[in-house]
């Protein structure tokens, strides 16, 4: 594409801002430029970043483990090892201790931030951004990615287009959009990430919940587990039952796959008192 004059450029475009897209952006603004600072921008489809942040742990936002290993992802595990080899959980506390969020150990073995609170953690990483001049664009969903004539990206989001000379793809995956069990036709049946962001936002979620996990995959059409969704459902029900003790949740499942130390919030969601069928 040529005729790409007029368009605001920047040398790093980010495109979500959830963890990876802010570490990624902060990573790309403290490397050594020359002394001087790199123009990055970060983009995001959601209205307010870091919602999910300040529902992970329970609202505590559980950091990581003391043990990492490449089991514990999905993917290949030449890259996944090379990965955590360059930036081992020892380097994770370190970089979280230079934003100022000191971190500590539970017996499960779970690093927390000290306070307790998610939200310690999401504003480190948006001070830490802000400081570095990091553009913050909530509310700036990309629907495209183009290369120019000019060795650059043009960058589509909803309220126009900018340039960016690299791009980091941030963005995570995106849910199936499910047909099964009245979805999109009664307002009380939502998925998992729907019910993610009302917890977040802090709106009113039903004393008894029902959560039905495989709808959509282990079928002929789409034969795979997908390894996110029991650890998802496990993370909203203990969030439900730290909003509301008093809370019934029934999980409806064919086996639970809550894969390397995500076995812990299984079993203390359990303990607290969440049904499995």
């Amino acid at each position: 594409m040529s005729n790409v004059e007029g368009f605001e450029t920047y040398e790093i475009a980010v495109i979500g801002a959830g963890a990876a897209g802010l570490a990624a952006a902060i990573a790309a603004g403290d490397e050594n430029n020359g002394g001087l600072p790199r123009s990055i921008v970060l983009l995001d489809g959601a209205r307010t970043i870091g919602a999910k942040i300040l529902v992970s742990g329970g609202g505590r936002c559980n950091v990581t483990h003391e043990t990492v290993t490449t089991t514990d992802y999905f993917g290949n595990r030449r890259v996944i090892k090379n990965a955590l080899a360059s930036f081992p959980v020892e380097a994770t506390v370190r970089w979280f201790a230079s934003l100022g969020v000191t971190l500590k150990r539970e017996p499960t073995g779970k690093l927390f931030p000290v306070t307790d609170q998610a939200h310690t953690v999401l504003t480190a990483l948006l001070t830490r951004c802000r400081s570095l001049g990091i553009v913050l664009r909530p509310d700036h969903r990309v629907t495209a990615i183009e290369p120019t004539n000019e060795g650059t990206f043009l960058i589509t989001h909803r309220h126009g287009s900018l340039l960016a000379k690299r791009v980091i793809v941030a963005t995570g995956g995106r849910e199936v959009v499910p047909t099964e069990y009245l979805y999109g036709q009664d307002p009380r049946v939502v998925t998992q990430r729907e019910l993610e962001r009302m917890l977040a936002e802090g709106q009113t979620v039903p004393e008894n919940v029902v959560m039905i996990q495989c709808v959509g995959s282990r079928e002929p059409e789409r034969p795979y587990c997908s390894r996110i969704c029991c650890t998802k459902a496990v993370v909203n029900a203990l969030a439900i039952q730290e909003r509301n003790p008093n809370a019934r949740v029934t999980v409806l499942y064919r086996e639970m796959r809550t894969y390397g130390f995500r076995e812990d919030a299984y079993r203390q969601a359990r303990e607290k008192g969440v049904v499995f069928l």
